[in-house]
């Protein structure tokens, strides 16, 4: 037997028969299902047995899991949630990347039963953060489908039954420590919205925006942490309007709730050291003393530093601007600082002649077309390339993280590093010119507001609430925040500082 396909269940008629539809329509059939039940009170189980299934007692979904791969026969198990579909050659597609790549455990891409855009959005931006984390922090859930070899399987002893939510993850987690993981890139699941539509948006980003957070903490979350329960009531939803995901998906999909729940979790006490991300090579911290605060982690002092404060500075590539704004402030700071720069095309070849201590990372770029910004083609443009951006960009940062432990990040709307100042809660500050939009009082056309709203989402997912916002301005409307905002006039390099005005035919606007 090649594959044994193993489903928890618990009140499941009126989706288990789609999935097992869609298994049966398979063309590839040297496979069993085991569907493990968690005493369902309706037809679940006789309609298990009328598709040939082999039925066993579950409970919640990792017991359930354990207790079918127990009588499984298959070299390969495929755990999948009962509200899924496969989509056509799913079986035969996991087996020939599964087997061709020599991977122990991996997960599939997930594609919504739903027609809406928003549901498109959101699905797309799972695959592609899975995908862009796979060698950084291997993770998935039940969703996704998790396959795993059955010797794998067994010599991690299954599912950690002590866990009530996050289990799935653990599993990948501890497979991934011995084998290899991927997210496959040609099978492709279709997967229910119904907890989407019962739950609504802002509380399955809630759930699972913290239950992330906490898995690169290193920390495990209980489905009472987050009132999470196995099966599904129809409750009121609390959504965002799909007229904005159609119009607008930049501004419904930005991250201040997910940044919310990052607040609330700095806000504990953290156990462990911050070692959870996962490199193929282990560098010690043993020369770093760590204290615990109310409110996290503290590095007393990095090896080298020699007194000196260490700053990591991060510039945006796209276009020259923010690179020769940085480069005036760099001239000052690197005198009083240790400083690490990061940046990305024109910008990091510019500034890499420039100073010492500068790293090359992925970065962003707008999609223009007549001069017309084209936010469609710029937001799916950024899910095709980010995965290998924030990938190669991501281990820059973290290993040089490691390397230096900085005391602070600035970011000259760079996102990659205010991803970094989240998740291992470094200090960050915002300096740039482009927050006008968002920590500004100022007028703007009514015709305007999509535009205006799609510019601030924008900017609220590239740089994660830092800490304090300077930004450099022509003029000085009143600020949102005035403790934490602060205005400066425009930079200006020492080159045009020195020159002197001349009367020509020509008119120099700067």
């Amino acid at each position: 037997m090649k594959i044994s396909i193993i489903i928890p269940t618990y009140n499941e008629e009126e989706y288990l028969p789609k999935l097992l539809e869609s298994i049966k329509s398979q063309d590839f059939t040297d496979y069993e299902i085991i569907v493990a039940d968690a005493q369902s009170n309706d037809n679940t189980r006789e309609i298990a047995k009328e598709y040939g299934c082999v039925v066993v007692e579950g409970g919640l979904p990792g017991p359930g899991r354990n207790r079918g791969a127990e009588v499984a026969k298959g070299e390969i198990l495929l755990f999948l949630d009962s509200d899924l579909e496969l989509t056509e050659n799913y079986l035969a597609n996991v087996i020939e990347e599964l087997e061709g790549e020599d991977l122990g455990i991996a997960i599939t891409q997930m594609t919504p039963l739903s027609e809406k855009k928003r549901d498109k959005y959101l699905h797309d931006l799972a695959n592609w953060f899975m995908i862009a984390v796979e060698n950084i922090k291997p993770h998935g859930a039940g969703c996704y489908g998790i396959i795993s070899k059955k010797e794998l399987h067994e010599e991690v002893d299954g599912f950690d039954e002590n866990l009530t939510f996050g289990e799935d993850t653990d599993y990948i987690e501890r497979i991934a420590e011995i084998s290899e993981f991927k997210v496959l890139r040609n099978a492709k699941i279709g997967v229910s919205t119904r907890r989407l539509e019962e739950e609504g948006l802002y509380t399955l980003l809630t759930q699972y925006g913290r239950s992330t957070v906490n898995d690169f903490r290193g920390k495990r979350t209980t489905a009472e942490d987050l009132g999470y329960e196995f099966g599904h009531d129809s409750k009121e939803s609390l959504d965002i309007e799909d007229y904005e995901f159609n119009h607008n998906p930049l501004e419904a999909l930005d991250s201040v709730e997910m940044e919310k729940i990052a607040e609330k979790s700095r806000n504990r006490k953290i156990k462990d050291r911050i070692n959870r991300f996962k490199d193929k090579e282990h560098e010690s911290n043993e020369l770093i003393e760590y204290t615990e605060e109310e409110t996290g982690l503290v590095v007393k002092e990095a090896a080298g530093s020699q007194g000196k404060k260490r700053i990591f500075y991060s510039v945006c590539g796209e276009g020259m601007g923010h690179a020769i704004r940085s480069s005036v402030i760099l001239e000052h700071l690197t005198k009083k600082y240790d400083v690490y720069i990061f940046s990305s095309e024109r910008a990091y070849e510019f500034l890499s002649e420039k100073f010492d201590n500068v790293f090359e990372i992925g970065g962003f770029n707008t999609v223009y077309e007549n001069n017309v910004v084209r936010t469609k083609k710029t937001f799916f443009k950024a899910l095709k390339a980010n995965p290998t951006n924030l990938k190669e960009g991501y281990n820059v940062l973290y290993k040089e993280y490691k390397r230096i432990k900085p005391n602070i990040i600035i970011s000259d709307f760079e996102n990659y590093s205010s991803m970094l100042s989240k998740l291992m809660n470094i200090p960050l500050i915002s300096l740039d010119n482009i927050h006008m939009l968002t920590q500004c009082e100022y007028d703007y056309p009514p015709n305007h507001r999509i535009d205006m709203l799609t510019a601030k989402a924008v900017c609220k997912s590239y740089i994660l609430r830092p800490k304090r916002h300077i930004i450099t301005n022509f003029f000085h409307p009143p600020l949102k925040h005035p403790h934490m905002t602060a205005l400066y006039p425009p930079v200006v390099r020492k080159e045009i500082m020195e020159l002197k005005p001349e009367k020509g035919d020509n008119v120099l606007v700067y």
